[in-house]
């Protein structure tokens, strides 16, 4: 069985917000704002603002949503 395929991309952490045992990170990449939903993390390993990240996601597990015309 093949794994998976993954994508990434750099990013910078801009904002964080705790809610129960999910993190919603807002991440600055090249191409945007990117939202990403962290569940049940370790709470040592929380990103601090400015942190540089590498964001990465299976194609079945992503959600491309319009733009709202901010």
């Amino acid at each position: 069985m093949s794994s998976p395929a993954w994508h990434g991309v750099e990013a910078a952490r801009h904002e964080a917000m705790r809610n129960g045992d999910h993190v919603e990170y807002e991440v600055e990449t090249q191409v945007g704002t990117i939202v990403c939903l962290e569940s049940d993390p370790d709470v040592s390993a929380v990103h601090a603002e400015g942190d540089a990240v590498r964001v990465s996601f299976a194609p079945s597990r992503a959600w491309v949503l319009p733009d709202d015309g901010e």
